[in-house]
């Protein structure tokens, strides 16, 4: 059993009841034990996830069910409130849910409450609009009075294999952020920080941290993973180790985003290591986006290309659940979305880039009132002739300011400048030419318009722009053309154009490029699903989803006498075993190859052209 303290917070914002709105805090008993098979096929994405991600989300909320809360409130009264208040913000990005885990155990940490269900709901809370879910650590709760963050920002990245992810990064940040973008490749710890001294140095500090690398596992310790940086990826950082570099930057630079596998995985019970997350939150970085599991790359993109430009115009509070759903929404049957978690204090919202400070208008000057022009008697200890002369004074002052004042009344008509005559609007055909002239580059839209609208003189609108193929949708048709092979490909080297021309869409395009393909091991282990319990086809998937076997047992159904059908003949012939032949055929004859049989068999039962390698 795992102890857990969950805190909730439904925001009422006029609507719902005030007693909810305050807040309430449950201890909950949570059956670690019977989760761990549901956890780890949905952390693997093995068939069925998403049944069993539908099992941990009952589960979670079987715990809130039969918790004691603060407030009196049951669970089923929170969880109708809930309900009611999405119901009524109708998909608005407003927060009407805040929920607040705060976990007292590193195993407690890895929980996805973004999978919890309410009742009746099909689609998980860490999916819906309006639902800010975050996690904190133990003494965390009250929050710390900020400064603006650093205006820049900075994408680190480690290891030469990750290159093309890197490309696709890159092109997502610099499509947002622009000149705000600095870029460290290769990085170390003694890199990282001489680029933020410099850029701290300069006036110019880093407000937030991209970190895309490998996350490895610490040696010496239970399932912790840290970063692998470097070149190749041989330095093995811990999170102490970062948080030690960033902890003199951290007055500027509040958000760190972990596109690294587990790192926010801090082991089993009892480990000495803390997750690279939980190390930098002990540090004082404001807030850390990291993962609990595996993150596969596609959807480290797609996630940059939504939370980034939703963070600059909402603020982090907002831009998370964004780029949750959006990322749920390109891979629906993956669950990187609830892997992706937010460590940050309650109620605190960051955003960047700094908005520049609004202009201070000095308040008016208080309204001192006129002196009354009464006549006073005069308590002086002068001659009795000075209190005559103050009188005569204050008659004086009063017809000089009776004078000044019926003078302006008179000549200020007279002295106003005459009112300027009013500017004509411009005409259609002038405001079409001002669109056009200036254009940085104007489209043959914008010319077709303007020549519409000045449809006397054309000319006006200038020459007419010849059509520029727009790069992204060519490089998007060129990779949709190779997109079928990417399905037979397990390795880039198997079909290099196919992988080339969708990277080059990656790189031209935020999103909409073809998806990776079912992987060697998914192609068969469907072509195996899909047979009468063929043996060869049970056989070809086993050689290709090794060491993870995810064929099931032996089938029980007896060898189909005679040679192989082409399908059965075809799978066997597995990617793995071309390759084999293509070295072995380098070496020696082709015919001393150990999978030299199975091409022979391929290519009776399906030609030549169907089994070359």
């Amino acid at each position: 059993m795992v102890e857990e303290t969950l805190h909730i917070d439904i925001q009422a914002d006029g609507r719902g009841s005030a007693s909810l709105s305050g807040g309430a805090t449950a201890s909950l008993s949570i059956p670690l034990g019977t989760l761990r098979e549901a956890y780890d096929a949905v952390a693997s994405g093995r068939e069925g996830a998403q049944g069993k991600a539908a099992m941990l989300g009952n589960a979670l909320r079987e715990a809130l069910w039969t918790a004691s809360w603060s407030d009196g409130l049951s669970w089923p009264e929170r969880d109708a409130e809930i309900r009611r208040q999405l119901k009524e913000a109708g998909g608005a990005p407003d927060i009407v849910v805040r929920l607040v885990v705060r976990s007292t155990t590193p195993i407690g940490q890895q929980l996805p409450w973004e999978l919890l269900l309410l009742r009746d709901e099909a689609v998980p809370l860490g999916r819906r609009a309006g639902v800010d879910l975050r996690y904190i650590q133990p003494g965390e709760e009250a929050g710390t009075r900020w400064g603006p963050p650093g205006p820049g920002a900075l994408f680190v990245w480690a290891d030469q294999s990750l290159s093309a992810v890197a490309d696709r990064h890159r092109a997502s940040l610099q499509h947002t952020l622009g000149d705000r973008l600095e870029e460290l490749e290769h990085a170390t710890l003694d890199a990282l920080r001489r680029r933020l001294t410099a850029r701290r140095d300069a006036g110019e500090a880093v407000g937030v941290l991209h970190v895309l690398c490998h996350g490895a596992r610490i040696a010496g310790t239970d399932n912790v993973f840290g970063l692998a940086l470097g070149r190749f990826g041989e330095v093995v950082v811990t999170g102490a180790d970062l948080a030690a570099v960033l902890t003199d930057f951290r007055r500027d630079l509040q958000l760190v985003v972990l596109m690294s596998c587990s790192s926010a995985q801090a082991g089993d019970e009892g480990s000495p290591v803390a997750s690279v997350a939980s190390a930098l939150r002990a540090q004082g970085i404001r807030a850390v986006i990291a993962c609990r599991v595996r993150l596969l790359s596609r959807a480290a993109g797609v996630f940059c290309d939504h939370f980034y430009p939703s963070l600059m115009q909402d603020g982090l509070t907002r831009a998370i659940p964004f780029a949750r759903r959006r990322l749920a929404e390109a891979f629906p049957k993956e669950f990187d979305w609830a892997w992706l978690q937010l460590r940050q204090a309650p109620q605190d919202d960051l955003r960047w880039p700094p908005r520049a400070p609004a202009l201070e208008v000095p308040a008016p000057a208080p309204e001192v009132p006129a002196p009354a022009l009464e006549a006073r008697e005069d308590t002086s200890t002068g001659s009795g002739g000075s209190g005559g002369g103050g009188r005569r004074l204050w008659g004086a002052g009063l017809a000089a300011l009776l004078l000044i004042a019926g003078v302006a009344v008179v000549l200020g008509p007279r002295l106003r400048p005459p009112a300027p005559d009013p500017i004509p609007a411009p005409t259609a055909c002038e405001a079409a030419v001002h669109a056009v002239t200036s254009a940085e580059t104007p489209t043959a839209s914008l010319w077709q318009r303007c020549a519409a609208a000045c449809a006397e003189d054309p000319a006006v609108c200038g020459p007419e722009p010849v059509p520029v193929p727009d790069p992204c949708e060519t490089a998007r048709q060129q990779a949709e053309a190779q997109a079928a092979r990417l399905a037979t490909c397990a390795l880039r080297e198997d079909c290099p154009e196919a992988w080339d021309s969708r990277a080059a869409c990656l790189a031209a395009c935020p999103s909409g490029c073809p998806d990776e393909g079912p992987t060697a091991c998914e192609a068969a282990r469907a072509a195996f699903e899909a047979s009468s319990g063929s043996r060869a086809l049970w056989q070809a998937c086993r050689d290709a989803c090794e060491p993870d076997a995810r064929c099931g047992s032996v089938p029980t159904t007896p060898p189909r006498p005679g040679p192989p059908s082409c399908d059965e003949a075809k799978a066997a012939f597995t990617q793995a075993i071309r390759r084999e032949l293509s070295l072995c055929r380098s070496e020696g004859p082709v015919e001393d190859c150990a999978g030299y049989p199975r091409y022979t068999a391929c290519r009776e039962a399906c030609g030549e052209a169907a089994c070359s390698f």
